[in-house]
C-alpha cells in the first residue's frame, strides 16, 4: 500500500522534531522523512531525547536521505574505510531503532568524484561501499536506495538508468533503487525506465521541476499524472516522500498532500 510522506524540515533534531513532525500530521502525511546525517551527529543523550520524541509522536519516522556527510568521502584518495565502517555502524543502528525501513544514497558531497580522480576506481569505491552497506544494513532490514542525482548536484549516478545498472550488477538483497521525478525531470529521463526499475524500485522522492511543492509551484513544468501512471504499471506500492522547498509548510504541504493523493487516486 502507497504511503505519502514528506521530508521533515527540523534542524536542529532536539529542538525541531516534535515540531515538525506534528507539523507532518496536521497536513496530513503518513510518515516523516530525516537526514540520517542529523542523527547521527547527535550525542548519545540527544538522541535519546529525540528517541522519546519519535516514539511519542503522532506519526513515524519510516525514511532517512543525505545518508553520508561530506566530511566522509566515499569516492577519492581520502576514503577511510575505518570512517565508513564507523558511520555505517552508527548512523544505521539509531535508524533501525527508531523504526527506519529506508535509507537513501544521495549524499552528493560524499560521492562526488574529485577532480582527476580516475572515474572507474570511484566507480569501484562506490560498489565496495554499497556492499559494506548491505553487510550493515541488512540484519537490520534496512533498505538502501540508491539516489540518482541531477548533474548539478552530482557528477556520479544522474540517472535512474544508472542507479539500476548498478543494483542489478551487485544483486544484493537490501540494494535498491529510488526515483526522483525532480531529478528525472532536470535529466530528461523517460518515465518508461521505471517498468524497467519495477523489481528493485524501494523507495521515491516527489517535487515540481523548480523544487516546490507538488500541486504547489508557480510553474515547474513536471506531469505528475504520467509520473504516477509510470509507477501504478510497475506496480510500484511503497513510500512517497514529498521533498521539496516552500515558504509556508502548514499551508503548502496541506494543499499539495491533498493534491497527490487525489491524483495518485
Amino acid at each position: 500500500m502507497v504511503r505519502f510522506g514528506c521530508c521533515v524540515g527540523a534542524e536542529p533534531l532536539v529542538e525541531g522534531l516534535e515540531h515538525g513532525l506534528a507539523a507532518a500530521q496536521r497536513a496530513g502525511y503518513d510518515y516523516g522523512e530525516l537526514r540520517l546525517r542529523s542523527l547521527s551527529e547527535l550525542s548519545d543523550e540527544d538522541f535519546d531525547v529525540v528517541r522519546r520524541i519519535v516514539e511519542e509522536a503522532p506519526i513515524g519516522v519510516l525514511s532517512y536521505n543525505i545518508f553520508f556527510p561530506s566530511t566522509i568521502p566515499v569516492t577519492g584518495p581520502q576514503v577511510s574505510v575505518k570512517d565508513v565502517e564507523d558511520y555505517l555502524k552508527r548512523s544505521l543502528t539509531r535508524a533501525h531503532q527508531l523504526g527506519g525501513r529506508c535509507v537513501v544514497f544521495g549524499s552528493g558531497g560524499s560521492r562526488n568524484v574529485p577532480e582527476g580522480f580516475d572515474r572507474h576506481r570511484a566507480r569501484e569505491q562506490i560498489d565496495e561501499l554499497l556492499k559494506r552497506c548491505e553487510e550493515h544494513a541488512g540484519p537490520r532490514e534496512i533498505t538502501i536506495a540508491i539516489e540518482p542525482l541531477n548533474r548539478k548536484e552530482s557528477n556520479i549516478i544522474n540517472t535512474v538508468a544508472e542507479a539500476l545498472e548498478i543494483a542489478e550488477r551487485l544483486n544484493l538483497p537490501h540494494i535498491k533503487v529510488l526515483a526522483d521525478c525532480y531529478h528525472m525531470f532536470q535529466e530528461r529521463e523517460s518515465y518508461d525506465i521505471i517498468q524497467k526499475a519495477k523489481d528493485w524500485l524501494a523507495h521515491v522522492h516527489i517535487a515540481d521541476g523548480d523544487r516546490h511543492f507538488p500541486g504547489h509551484s508557480p510553474g515547474g513544468g513536471l506531469d505528475f499524472a504520467a509520473f504516477f501512471d509510470a509507477l501504478k504499471k510497475s506496480g510500484y506500492d511503497g513510500l512517497i516522500s514529498t521533498e521539496a522547498k516552500f515558504d509556508d509548510f502548514g499551508s503548502e504541504g496541506a494543499v499539495s498532500n491533498a493534491f497527490t493523493r487525489k491524483l495518485w487516486e
